[in-house]
């Protein structure tokens, strides 16, 4: 999917010179597509059925025909019955400039679908997409116009809402991945238009838009995603030890560092052991006891716990995770959480990378 959307629009065409519908040789060359198969064609194979396909062609005809001014039907010979030879038919003249505005708008269409081949694989998106371009030809004074605002509103919905559900088909970060370069490629198709002189107005806002919710989107989903495994993690560790449960409650989802990554790093350092007793001596760099787990807990401050979270709670949490007993007739049993050692405190930062 290299391309956002179809980056061919009416300016395209309107930058051509267009006498004859031979001229439009010119324009089906330009735009890259390969020719295989005439514009009825592909417009019939999208709308897949020939019925509904000339319905709508007599639908036109009759409609250019209602919209031609009364004053110059009434000098129609054919019409009046004065004459019976078709070449008097005051409409042929309407139905041959109309043919060639019906055909650049087909053109318009085919491109559109070409350049996004890869997102409107559907036939019944494609048949939906058929049905929307006959409604977009409207009919005054015996002309025909094509309404590319509204094709294009109507054309862009569609896109948006196909993106919308390969997106969420996809991995999280491959989504992520995919809409970044969409929208890469649509600030590119931006400056290019403007630098050749193309008038966009605001054609493009919503797109932009879209894409930047979907980025907001994706981020937030990643972020969950991401606090939701930690907390899988942590889960998966209580499940080994029970004594983790007061910890994790206090760890926070959005923590830079988990709980599990921790007690990983603190085993294969020897600080504490698979059944998370504290192992180190007295003469360790990084303390021992109640020492040690209140300096590993003022360096997690603000990395793995909220500052506001009160000090007793942590203390108690720590001790009971890691098996230290505390003697809860002493006042104040878990002061030492509130400041710990600033030495130790050092060479746990230093070991976490916090």
């Amino acid at each position: 999917m290299n391309k956002y959307f179809f980056n061919v629009d009416k300016t395209t065409f309107e930058s051509l010179t267009i006498n004859s519908i031979d001229d439009l040789d010119q324009i089906f060359n330009t735009s890259g597509v390969a020719r295989e198969e005439d514009v009825h064609s592909l417009i019939k194979k999208y709308l897949a059925d020939d019925e509904k396909y000339d319905q709508w062609m007599q639908y036109i005809m009759q409609s250019i025909h209602n919209s031609i001014p009364k004053e110059i039907i009434g000098k129609c010979n054919f019409c009046n019955g004065d004459s019976i030879n078709e070449s008097d038919k005051i409409c042929l003249q309407y139905y041959n400039k109309a043919e060639t505005e019906i055909l650049i708008a087909a053109y318009f269409f085919i491109i559109s679908i070409h350049n996004n081949a890869e997102v409107f694989s559907s036939e019944l998106v494609l048949q939906d997409l058929a049905f929307q371009f006959f409604k977009s030809l409207e009919y005054e004074k015996g002309m025909v116009t094509f309404n590319y605002k509204k094709f294009y509103d109507y054309f862009s919905i569609c896109t948006m809402e196909i993106l919308r559900s390969i997106f969420k088909s996809m991995d999280t970060l491959d989504s992520l991945d995919l809409i970044n370069d969409l929208k890469e490629e649509l600030n590119f198709e931006e400056i290019r238009a403007k630098l050749q002189g193309m008038v966009l107005t605001d054609q493009l806002e919503p797109h932009k838009t879209f894409l930047n919710n979907q980025i907001t989107y994706y981020k937030n989903k990643s972020d969950l995603e991401s606090k939701r495994t930690q907390i899988i993690e942590s889960k998966e560790d209580v499940v080994i030890n029970n004594r983790l449960s007061l910890l994790i409650d206090i760890w926070s989802v959005s923590a830079k560092l988990s709980l599990s990554e921790v007690l990983r790093i603190g085993l294969e350092n020897k600080i504490w052991d698979e059944d998370y007793n504290i192992i180190t001596k007295r003469n360790s760099i990084y303390g021992s006891g109640k020492s040690l787990l209140s300096s590993l807990a003022v360096a997690l401050r603000h990395t793995a716990y909220p500052d506001s979270i009160d000090y007793k709670k942590i203390g108690q949490a720590f001790c009971e995770a890691f098996n230290i007993s505390i003697n809860e007739n002493t006042k104040e049993p878990y002061k030492s959480f509130t400041t710990g050692n600033p030495k130790y405190i050092k060479q746990f930062k230093r070991l976490l990378k916090i």
